[in-house]
């Protein structure tokens, strides 16, 4: 069983990357928000879940999302592609307090999967998550992302840059207003760049 992998990227593409080690190339797959920071010829460590159903390997940079991850994947009718869309859609910390305070629509809204899903997920792992040793929580609310969302939106941003504003302003202090300033800021950007 393959626990850690430490090695340098090779490739990446959408979904994954290869992690080259001992003259080896690992495909293997991880979250988006690591993708994201992620580039080639970095040299990067993972804790990792092997599938041997789909013969497939996923990584991830701390622990505790190992541990969501490998809970997710406990619930029937979720594997391991799932598990990652839920993670994905959802955010790692957004997901977990989802589950405690049992907000089964935003589980189904956020990550893609039916209501029948979400609330199985919340029955399945309420308790267990609640017992996770978190290090790291964010601490924004749902209700100050979903307002920031709801004023993209409403200015005619498309779904994906409004993740990608909502997930660089949204962990900081600042006040609201300034989050919904650093955001149009960045959008502006982004489109100057295209």
């Amino acid at each position: 069983m393959i626990y850690s992998l430490s090695g340098k990227v090779t490739h990446k593409e959408d979904g994954f990357l290869v992690v080259e080690t001992g003259g080896v190339g690992f495909s293997v797959f991880i979250p988006r928000h690591l993708l994201a920071k992620t580039s080639i010829r970095q040299k990067i460590s993972l804790f990792c879940f092997f599938s041997p159903e789909n013969f497939e390997l996923y990584g991830f940079s701390q622990k505790e999302e190992l541990s969501l991850f490998k809970l997710l994947n406990t619930v029937p009718g979720i594997g391991p592609r799932m598990a990652l869309k839920l993670i994905n859609g959802v955010g790692f910390s957004h997901l977990m307090e989802a589950i405690v305070r049992e907000k089964g629509e935003i589980i189904s809204k956020r990550g893609g999967v039916g209501t029948k899903t979400a609330s199985k997920v919340i029955l399945e792992l309420k308790e267990k998550v609640k017992k996770m040793d978190l290090k790291h929580k964010e601490t924004v609310g749902f209700e100050e992302e979903e307002l920031l969302e709801e004023v993209l939106k409403g200015l005619g941003y498309r779904k994906k840059d409004i993740e990608y504003a909502a997930d660089k302003v949204l962990k900081g202090s600042d006040k609201f207003e300034e989050k919904v300033k650093a955001a149009l800021k960045l959008l502006a950007q982004k489109y100057q760049k295209r």
